[in-house]
């Protein structure tokens, strides 16, 4: 069974040849930005982000998003689309947008909150890209809260995805930092 596993997840030996291959991993301290170096594309992505430590600042309805390629959440593409559905049965649709969201709306983020996302993306060299995700918001403690969900679905429409940008921002100017945000690539064929 070890080797299966190890097989499964390394970029090779054991168990039948390796499945998932690492692709990416980057990390940022006292940030709201991270990115991957650009990347092998592969058939399957599977990408994890968190961001943990948020430090003052304006914390009202922070949004957690991706971008690939060079596509930054300022210009003015119009790649994305996501339909989320909130822990509050909340549906929001968003057509011809500039980024791919995540996270949207959480209406207060405690110092010290924590994100992390699970992002599932068909990765088929075709001009349209379809995902899945799974992300939480916590306030670190679960003493006071429990983690509040949402999940998405989404498409890209450009090319095969092969850098990643997780970025966070508010309402505001004053949106705080992140002690740590982390991303991870992993895909497959």
């Amino acid at each position: 069974m070890t080797d299966c596993l190890q097989g499964a997840f390394s970029s090779g030996g054991g168990g039948g040849g390796a499945v998932w291959t690492s692709l990416a991993s980057a990390t940022a301290t006292d940030a709201v930005t991270v990115s991957t170096d650009t990347f092998e594309a592969k058939k399957w992505l599977n990408i994890s982000v968190a961001a943990t430590g948020f430090d003052t600042g304006n914390t009202n309805t922070p949004n957690f998003r991706l971008n690939f390629q060079s596509d930054t959440a300022g210009d003015s593409n119009t790649r994305y689309a996501t339909n989320e559905l909130s822990t509050n049965d909340d549906f929001a649709d968003r057509t011809a947008q500039p980024t791919f969201y995540i996270g949207i709306g959480y209406q207060t983020l405690p110092t010290d909150g924590e994100f992390y996302s699970s992002i599932q993306i068909m990765n088929y060299d075709v001009n349209t890209q379809l995902a899945f995700y799974q992300s939480n918001v916590f306030d670190g403690t679960a003493t006071s809260a429990a983690p509040y969900g949402m999940l998405g679905w989404g498409a890209y429409v450009n090319e095969q995805i092969t850098k990643v940008t997780f970025s966070t921002d508010g309402d505001g100017t004053t949106f705080g930092h992140w002690d740590n945000m982390h991303i991870r690539v992993l895909g497959h064929d």
